[in-house]
């Protein structure tokens, strides 16, 4: 079965693909998601490991749930130029604090970015 868009993605077709993912994801149809992956699939969740639709089905039912206000937002990251496979997510809960949220991802990843810059400069300039 082929969905598209399929790789390499634009950065269009990129966020489409987000689109679809995150709108399945917010579904809540633990059928639906699982169909999206391949039938030996292999999941982890902390210190908890399941292979198989079946077993997403059921881990995906026993979390939804719990989490009742569970849902998965799904950003692109990165420059169009590194877009080859599915884009990557970013998870967060709903609410007024969803925005703040994001901004403070989006430093975190810039501050740790830039970290390893100064390391690997500073590596540089020290050799010998």
């Amino acid at each position: 079965m082929s969905r598209p868009p399929l790789p390499p993605f634009t950065r269009e077709t990129a966020a489409q693909k987000a689109r679809m993912a995150e709108d399945a994801w917010n579904s809540r149809d633990p059928e639906r998601v699982a169909l999206a992956y391949t039938e030996d699939s292999r999941w982890r969740n902390r210190s908890e490991f399941f292979e198989g639709r079946a077993a997403i089905v059921t881990f995906l039912t026993r979390k939804w749930e719990k989490e009742k206000d569970y849902r998965l937002i799904k950003d692109l990251l990165g420059p169009a130029s590194t877009i080859s496979r599915s884009p990557k997510t970013t998870v967060a809960s709903t609410g007024p604090h969803r925005a703040r949220g994001r901004r403070m991802f989006r430093d975190l990843v810039r501050a740790r970015f830039k970290g390893t810059l100064e390391r690997r400069s500073s590596n540089r300039s020290s050799r010998p």
